[in-house]
């Protein structure tokens, strides 16, 4: 696996620029859906109206990779009944984010839109909650997916469909690129972040959000078994060795970072509503210009030390380029570390000198979170075999737990 050194100077790491931005946008293994026509597949070209016949949008039930949540024409129809968004031109299947839910895009006379039936372990007061923080990021100023409202529909509920016990949501089609992790788009995120971060920080409670996440390590350790668990089921008994041991080694990272984030007082910290899923995924771009922050599914209240700490994580690390993660780089790069953070400060939202100490250890909670929730829960990570993930995400909290002093340091200069 690479090492890759933040503190090294900057020139030491110029050659391997090119290939990182390529990679960069390859790069879909934990982004959420994103306006990007890669991940578009085609449907039927015939107009969708509440007339049509079954048969018009029989591809949209195509299964991707025999897994990804799918439409059925019946359900299309029906739903697009409850939108005034005019007669449907044409759609097509949009294989990109997660696979719990299923979305298809929509061309209408009034515009092009994306419809998703959400994640099944969605409850619609949770959706209402993010919906409002959707709304709460663009009376900030947050460039967002218009959310389309559902015909005759409450105010409360004007953004929320349900229908035969689905939830689904339709919102305007972006039209951009992918982030390509740079340093100037850094600066901008985290500009964003802040932004939301002053707005989100004026309620104490937003009414349906889930409380907690990646901080709390007891839950990410849990997680951690039931993933080793799982794979223990399932591995060739060649490799039980090297499961176990990376196994024992993201345990103890936990157990280390859930000492020091005790000893520092994570208790203490803000706890706040947040978006829950801040990354370069979810993120899309004109340029270096912030074109719209998206998916707003994982919105929770938790600390905002956590939110922080990840958003630099996510957008400081290494694109995953190809399928084997022994192969992807390890480590942070410190211009876009240090540009997030630079960003986040130009904002007066949430003090960074009280999130630094934590940061690094709640990285490592971020980085073990993110490997394991997939593999406890489908026995893969986006397909990829789950050893080999674990094994990369142990050689990064490695990485993080070896420079933690100069990742707090860098968010303050």
């Amino acid at each position: 696996m690479q090492q890759n050194d933040p503190l090294l100077p900057r020139d030491e790491r110029n050659n391997k620029a090119k290939d990182e931005k390529n990679a960069a946008m390859r790069d879909d293994s934990t982004s959420s859906s994103a306006a990007h026509d890669s991940g578009v597949y085609a449907l039927s070209d015939s107009s969708l109206d509440t007339s049509m016949e079954s048969s018009t949008l029989a591809a949209a039930a195509i299964d991707i990779g025999g897994k990804r949540a799918t439409f059925t024409a019946a359900e299309i129809r029906a739903v697009v009944a409850r939108y005034d968004i005019g007669r449907v031109k044409s759609s097509r299947g949009y294989a990109v984010g997660s696979r719990r839910a299923a979305k298809v895009k929509l061309i209408a006379k009034s515009g092009v839109y994306l419809l998703k039936r959400l994640d099944p372990g969605n409850a619609a007061e949770r959706v209402l909650a993010s919906h409002l923080l959707h709304e709460l990021a663009a009376r900030a100023g947050i460039p967002v997916a218009q959310l389309a409202r559902v015909r005759g529909a409450s105010r409360d509920a004007a953004t929320l469909l349900e229908l035969d016990g689905n939830l689904y949501e339709m919102q305007e089609w972006i039209e951009a690129e992918r982030c390509a992790r740079n340093e100037a788009q850094a600066r901008a995120a985290g500009i964003a972040l802040a932004t939301m971060h002053r707005e989100f920080q004026k309620f104490d409670v937003v009414v349906g959000l889930p409380q907690g996440g990646f901080s709390d390590c007891t839950r990410v350790r849990l997680k951690l078994s039931r993933a080793l668990q799982r794979l223990n089921e399932s591995i060739d008994p060649a490799h039980q060795s090297a499961l176990r041991s990376v196994g024992a080694s993201l345990d103890a990272h936990l157990m280390r970072a859930a000492d020091k984030l005790e000893a520092k007082g994570i208790a203490l910290q803000r706890e706040m509503p947040c978006h829950g899923d801040f990354h370069p995924g979810n993120t899309m771009w004109v340029g270096d210009t912030l074109r719209a922050v998206i998916d707003f599914d994982r919105a929770r209240t938790e600390f905002a030390a956590a939110e922080i700490s990840n958003a630099m994580l996510q957008f400081s690390t290494h694109p995953r380029a190809g399928s084997d993660p022994l192969a992807w780089t390890v480590g942070l790069e410190a211009e876009r570390l240090r540009g997030f953070a630079e960003g986040y400060r130009a904002v007066n939202a949430i003090d960074l000198s009280t999130v630094a100490p934590f940061a690094p250890w709640l990285m490592v909670c971020a980085v073990v979170s993110e490997a394991a929730f997939p593999i406890a829960t489908e026995g893969s990570f986006a397909g990829i075999p789950g050893l080999p993930v674990l094994q990369a995400a142990a050689s990064l909290v490695e990485w993080i737990g070896a420079r933690t002093r100069a990742i707090s340091e860098s968010m303050l200069t």
